[in-house]
């Protein structure tokens, strides 16, 4: 199962990918499926609150993020070239994740 947002997607695929390698007991793996669905949750919540920061509340966030330049292939995402494969990506820096900005929000 895969969310779509604005900044990408959230998937269930690495829940599953871990699960079939650890190999895992059945209580180990219920607190696997909660902290990863916490995780998504919690990047739903991030979608949210970006799209409604403003400038002066988006400033002190953004830092610079190094990435791969296939990153580009997920999503618009505020970018300038770094390396031929490499790319400096503007990032909301958040407590416990962080979002690429994308180019609609750059023009915001």
């Amino acid at each position: 199962m895969t969310f779509r947002t604005k900044s990408g997607e959230l998937s269930l695929k690495s829940l599953y990918a871990s699960h079939i390698s650890a190999n895992l007991a059945p209580e180990k793996r219920d607190q696997q499926i909660v902290d990863h669905i916490a995780r998504l949750l919690a990047e739903v919540q991030k979608e949210i609150a970006r799209s409604n920061l403003d400038w002066e509340e988006a400033k002190p966030l953004l830092r610079p993020q190094l990435a791969p330049s296939e990153y580009l292939r997920k999503g618009p995402i505020l970018s300038f070239p770094f390396l031929d494969d490499v790319l400096v990506a503007l990032v909301l820096d958040f407590p416990e994740s962080y979002a690429f900005v994308t180019n609609e929000d750059g023009k915001a």
